[in-house]
């Protein structure tokens, strides 16, 4: 039986999407709701919390505070839900996280062009991830993540990709460093045997904490230089009271080249706040995106030891 129009129009979709920006953009998704706050610029910053570190800087998790972090998210860009779940785990030098992510579409339904009903399905995104991590003194972190990426378009139809990041972060005080490649990887062959690139990157960031008595401002920055050929740059700013509130602001720019190929992470500003007490945290931020592309809301919910 031949594909229904849906498919046919699904298809087309991701095929555009993957020639303007590589294939599973969403491998460079920020799902930590603190750092969506500081528009994504948080690679180098180990305030934001480690249990999304599978998903951006394992390095981190050696040089944190925090032994255990352990989080769920939601992020809501319509018409895509993303559930997520990651922890991080540090035991003397040694770092592990895991996580997963799941994005779900709205259901379709449609018809064959013989015209018969056929049965709805839900398009999909999955992420599965481990990472490990060393400590190489006091101030120095090395990290590497392994993920799997699964992009179901129907019931039939789908693409994976293994891809892997490679970090290393040098802390000093309140100062933080971090550089390495993010979703490296294999290219993905697509419907119609179409080759396309994932959306990899070389990255550099940077962060610094200025303690003021009870107060604090962390300033934040990111830089992409994703291998399509487009560049990623953003920053940020936290400000926190007693370690207890914190307030978020941040703006990151994605290139777009003049034949349509765009940064992965598209121009956007971002707005935050957090609470966290007795080791509990509460994180909210919403994106909004530029050129019409509609806003993100990434509320989460962590545990710290």
């Amino acid at each position: 039986m031949r594909k229904i129009f849906a498919i046919l129009s699904i298809v087309a979709l991701t095929a555009l999407s993957a020639r303007e920006q590589g294939a599973l953009t969403f491998l460079q998704t920020d799902f930590n709701p603190a750092s969506a706050g500081v528009a994504g610029a948080g690679a180098a910053s180990t305030t934001l919390g480690t249990a999304y570190s599978v998903f951006g800087n394992p390095a981190a998790i050696p040089l944190a505070s925090q032994k255990l972090d352990v989080a769920a998210s939601y992020r809501m860009a319509s018409p895509l839900g993303n559930v997520t779940a990651g922890a991080a785990f540090k035991a003397g030098k040694l770092g592990i996280a895991a996580g997963f992510m799941y994005g779900m579409y709205p259901s379709v339904s449609g018809a064959s062009e013989g015209g018969s009903a056929m049965s709805a399905f839900t398009p999909s995104d999955m992420l599965f991830g481990l990472g490990l991590s060393l400590g190489l003194g006091e101030h120095l972190g090395l990290g590497a993540n392994v993920r799997y990426g699964i992009q179901k378009l129907d019931n039939s139809t789908s693409l994976s990709a293994l891809n892997f990041d490679v970090m290393a972060m040098f802390k000093t005080g309140n100062l933080g460093v971090t550089a390495g490649v993010a979703a490296l990887g294999p290219n993905v062959k697509s419907v119609g045997n179409a080759t396309y690139a994932l959306p990899a990157s070389a990255r550099v960031a940077a962060d610094y904490v200025l303690p003021l008595d009870k107060l604090s401002v962390e300033a934040l920055a990111s830089f992409d230089y994703y291998f399509s050929g487009n560049i990623g740059a953003g920053v940020g700013l936290q400000a926190g009271y007693n370690d207890l509130v914190f307030v978020r602001a941040g703006f990151r720019y994605g290139s777009r080249k003049e034949d349509f190929n765009v940064a992965p992470v598209p121009t956007h500003l971002s707005l935050g706040v957090g609470a966290k007490f007795a080791g509990i945290r509460v994180d909210v931020a919403y994106q909004l995106m530029f050129a019409g592309q509609g806003g993100a809301l990434t509320a989460g919910l962590a545990f710290a030891l």
